[in-house]
């Protein structure tokens, strides 16, 4: 398995949780559905840790395509991902794996920039 930069897993999941905030932003209705994502992962601590593991995958992603692949250079730029992303566990968390969320968010984004 190829090596993944820990810092970069924070950084995924810091652009991820901020996508997600401003996803939460927009309205009442939205209030509803991030506290249900929160109850659904058993509180903050485990929004919070699927926020992370999906930093990590998208980690994981990028390394899988070398040592010096790059988000906005041979891969599409990373706040496309992590907005992508962000949407993705907002629509789908808890009812399809996580690591198929994430992977399907990039791909989305993939086939956009290759269109």
């Amino acid at each position: 398995m190829p090596r993944i930069d820990h810092a970069a897993v924070a950084v995924n999941a810091a652009g991820i949780a901020d996508a997600m905030w401003c996803l939460r932003s927009e309205g009442t209705v939205v209030d509803s559905r991030f506290d249900a994502l929160v109850e659904q992962c058993d509180g903050w601590v485990g929004a919070l840790a699927q926020v992370a593991e999906a930093g990590k995958l998208m980690e994981r992603f990028r390394a899988m395509h070398g040592a010096r692949a790059t988000w906005g250079g041979e891969l599409p730029a990373i706040y496309e991902v992590w907005d992508a992303v962000a949407q993705a566990l907002w629509k789908r968390l808890g009812t399809e794996p996580l690591d198929t969320i994430v992977r399907r968010a990039i791909d989305e984004v993939m086939s956009v920039q290759s269109a």
